[in-house]
């Protein structure tokens, strides 16, 4: 075997073997009690879809209604082929926001203050704490990803957007 045996004969110095065990065995342990490390995030309640790639992920701060009208925080996204578009997302405050994913032409539209033609590709009705997810089928093609809040409190949104395709 290839092992070293560890006794007093080939350890030169026993004080700097016990300083070097301490300081590793106090990193490891630090390592494994980090308060980030073996906590559940919000989303790890929905597993990611089997061969679902990740296109956008991360937290998004959807700003109060204000005389401009609803506070509003979005993202665009690209999907590469025909595929189902999972927006997955956790708000951890009690809350009332909508998801919208809209088309390009639709985000224009909203955009240049006019009313939107047609139904968005989704319109779902979040009230927080919830963490859930929706999806919808999309071709290939940019497609715009909006939280919308009609209360005075900003809220957090935790997401995740990804695509499988069929």
């Amino acid at each position: 075997m290839g092992g070293h045996l560890i006794n007093s004969r080939n350890i030169p110095n026993r004080a700097e073997f016990t300083r070097r065990a301490l300081l590793s065995g106090g990193f490891a342990t630090l390592l494994l009690l980090h308060p980030k490390r073996g906590r559940a995030g919000p989303l790890d309640s929905i597993p990611l879809t089997p061969r679902a790639k990740v296109l956008r992920q991360g937290s998004i701060v959807v700003p109060g209604h204000s005389s401009n009208g609803p506070g509003l925080a979005a993202f665009d996204i690209f999907s590469p082929a025909r595929a189902w578009l999972d927006v997955d997302f956790a708000v951890q405050d009690k809350a009332e926001i909508t998801l919208m994913i809209l088309t390009p032409q639709q985000k224009a539209q909203v955009f240049g203050g006019q009313p939107l033609m047609g139904d968005p590709l989704a319109r779902d009705a979040i009230e927080g704490p919830e963490t859930a997810n929706h999806s919808v089928v999309v071709g290939q093609g940019s497609y715009f990803v909006a939280f919308l809040n009609d209360e005075l409190k900003r809220v957090t949104v935790i997401y995740r957007a990804s695509v499988r395709a069929f």
